[in-house]
């Protein structure tokens, strides 16, 4: 499993000229606990945590009520990833900062955010438990008696016959719908009345 299969997207971003205020008002508009700070450019540069900002502004506002910049009090230098990264490096990398969300990048813009709770998620849903939810979803098509389901790492391998393109993707679908699904593979196999025909000898 992929970070690009459990990141947050679109992302709210915020400027690195925006006001503490702005920042506040946009987590808070956002429902969410922190924010990539990007430049003029949208790459990334920095995060700004609820967390941090309640630490520094909270014991001591700014003099005469002057308001700090949004550059004043994010995270910086800070950790990102990328949409391949693995979830469970991601998982590594979150205990190891010590932060509580990593921002997606492609190359330095930011494409999403993974937060603790949503590594959480996708490693709770273990490989027994996507097969049958997939096995379910199967039998309620009326496939499940034809196509045989493997899951191994949260990529899953679906095997049978494929009449057509429509059941092609049927089975893409539903498997992808499942929550902790990085990857879907299809692997048609002959139906009935197919038989290997073996090239002609060349004779000598």
């Amino acid at each position: 499993m992929r970070a690009r299969d459990i990141m947050t997207h679109p992302v709210a971003t915020v400027g690195e000229h925006a006001t503490v205020t702005d920042a506040l008002r946009l987590l808070a508009d956002s429902a969410v606990s922190a924010l990539p700070v990007v430049n003029n450019d949208g790459e990334l540069v920095g995060l700004i945590t609820v967390a941090n900002l309640l630490d520094k502004i909270a014991p001591a506002p700014g003099p005469d009520g002057a308001v700090d910049r949004v550059t004043d009090l994010m995270i910086t230098p800070v950790l990102a990833m990328t949409p391949d990264t693995d979830v469970r490096h991601v998982a590594t990398a979150l205990a190891d900062a010590r932060t509580r969300a990593v921002p997606i990048v492609d190359q330095f813009t930011v494409i999403g955010m993974i937060t603790r709770l949503e590594v959480v998620r996708a490693l709770a849903r273990d490989d027994a438990t996507v097969r049958g939810e997939l096995l379910g979803r199967l039998a309620r098509y009326g496939a499940a008696s034809r196509w045989q389901v493997d899951v191994r790492d949260g990529v899953v391998t679906v095997e049978g016959a494929f009449p057509d393109e429509a059941d092609r993707q049927v089975a893409l679908v539903l498997a992808r719908s499942i929550h902790g699904v990085g990857e879907v593979r299809i692997q048609p196999t002959p139906g009935p009345g197919h038989h290997h025909v073996a090239p002609p000898r060349r004779s000598t």
